[in-house]
């Protein structure tokens, strides 16, 4: 049935979406960009900060750490530039996004750092939905799968906090795009790029490398080996350089992230459940309905999977078993990332986007309840990071 509709202009209507959520949240911080990256008085010293920036009680959010690195990202003490970063070492991993920003703020330009953090994400959005496209013309897709990406909630959140998400997301796809198309040194440089922006793309990146030595003929073996391999020398080379110029440092708090099966997701929901004040209230509501949607939409790229035999030679084992080896991997999270929803979101965009991909590249059609609930969840996260700091 939604085939038979008119479709509106992809690129085009996603920008005007993604574009408006800014431009009223740019409103609603007084039209100042620091107002995105949420900082917070326990790490962030207003009155020492090169420019003027917008500081909330308590903590802030994450982006505050990659507004910090963006103004320069060679000086890695924990204190500068009036913000303090929790651990530096954690922080400094994830150096793509904030090094991306450097570089388009002029080298660090206190007053175009808060812009550029937010633009390079418009950027990178945009980078998304053009890969998507890509991938989903070479598996013969209807067109209307192309809007996929919007309906991301995650996406939504990393853009209105400026974290790296969406620009992980970005240079993932382009990797996928790139193996897909068999353009090896394409997928080493997004590859890299991936990993740099955040650690945890060597999970997904690992699992296009194996499945594309299994399809490689013996003739271009040993080139694809080389090449394939590129990523994570570069992902190890960087580990060990920041344990070793990190060493006398406080270990990163990577491990609470992980608990035993299932676990994290029972404590995530007692957590959630809390109905004291209207504002717990109404993030318990939020809580619980991404937790549906993300559920819902596993039983249906679940079925999707079951609706073809799998083999290892064909293109859409790709997204396949990204998905689900993803999917595996989020039961270990702990309530550090089940217990706050924008949390589990972000962290699971990369895996629902694959989903998307599977659901389309075996030729289902989505559930229109499922659409309908997910366009609703949209809006609601737009106005909900439209409203809230």
């Amino acid at each position: 049935m939604i085939n038979r509709l008119p479709r509106p202009p992809l690129f085009t209507t996603a920008m005007i979406v993604i574009t408006m959520m800014v431009v009223l949240r740019w409103m609603a911080g007084g039209y100042d960009f620091s107002y995105f990256f949420t900082a917070g008085s326990d790490f962030v010293n207003a009155l020492q900060t090169p420019v003027a920036v917008i500081t909330q009680p308590g903590q802030g959010y994450d982006g505050q750490f990659f507004y910090r690195l963006a103004l320069d990202p060679f000086n890695w003490e924990q204190n500068a530039y009036g913000v303090t970063i929790d651990y530096p070492q954690y922080r400094v991993q994830r150096i793509g996004y904030p090094f991306l920003a450097w570089i388009l703020s002029a080298g660090g330009t206190p007053s175009l750092v808060p812009f550029a953090l937010v633009f390079l994400n418009l950027l990178s959005f945009a980078g998304i939905i053009y890969f998507f496209k890509r991938i989903s013309e070479k598996f013969k897709a209807s067109p209307w799968f192309h809007f996929s990406p919007l309906l991301v909630c995650g996406i939504y959140m990393s853009i209105a906090k400026s974290l790296s998400e969406v620009t992980e997301l970005c240079f993932f796809l382009g990797a996928l795009a790139a193996l897909l198309e068999r353009r090896m040194w394409m997928f080493a440089m997004f590859a890299a790029l991936a990993i740099l922006t955040r650690e945890t793309s060597v999970i997904p990146i690992s699992v296009l490398a194996i499945l594309c030595m299994i399809q490689t003929d013996r003739q271009h073996r040993l080139k694809n080996i080389f090449i394939l391999s590129i990523p994570f020398i570069v992902f190890i080379s960087w580990k060990l350089f920041l344990a070793e110029y990190f060493k006398h440092d406080p270990a990163p708090p990577s491990l609470r992230n992980f608990t035993w099966p299932i676990k994290g997701m029972i404590d995530g929901f007692m957590i959630n459940i809390n109905f004291s004040s209207g504002f717990h209230a109404m993030q318990s509501v939020f809580w619980l309905m991404y937790f549906i949607w993300q559920t819902w939409f596993s039983l249906l790229v679940f079925k999707a999977s079951l609706s073809k035999r799998i083999t290892l030679r064909q293109p859409y084992v790709y997204p396949v078993a990204v998905y689900f080896v993803w999917l595996v991997f989020s039961l270990f999270f702990s309530a550090a990332i089940y217990g706050d929803d924008w949390s589990f979101v972000r962290v699971l965009s990369l895996m629902n986007l694959t989903g998307f991909l599977v659901i389309m590249a075996f030729r289902q059609n989505v559930n229109r309840n499922f659409l309908i609930f997910s366009a609703g969840l949209v809006i609601l996260t737009i106005v909900r990071m439209v409203l809230r700091p």
